[in-house]
């Protein structure tokens, strides 16, 4: 089984409103809903992704706070695949 290492985001506005995306996978009827993030790539640090990702997703420059939770799970990505995916959590 492939390992996917990711960091995520936890966006949270001034109303306490958790920013969330919604994607189909193109094998299941039900959406489901993320949190902003993305796959490291060689030579990444969940930090780098971490501001990456934030850029790209919504176009903020913010800084990036602590770690807030490290995750393991297994689960399917993009086309069903499943993978053994590993996360950290940042806040913003």
């Amino acid at each position: 089984m492939k390992t996917r290492t990711c960091s995520r985001l936890m966006i949270v506005n001034d109303e306490g409103k958790l920013l969330l995306f919604q994607y189909k996978d193109e094998h299941k009827p039900a959406p489901f809903w993320a949190t902003a993030g993305g796959e490291l790539t060689e030579g990444d640090t969940y930090l780098d992704v971490a501001k990456r990702e934030l850029y790209e997703e919504t176009g903020l420059t913010n800084d990036i706070s602590e770690l807030l939770k490290e995750n393991e799970d297994i689960f399917a990505v993009a086309r069903s695949t499943t993978v053994l995916n590993l996360s950290s959590f940042q806040s913003y």
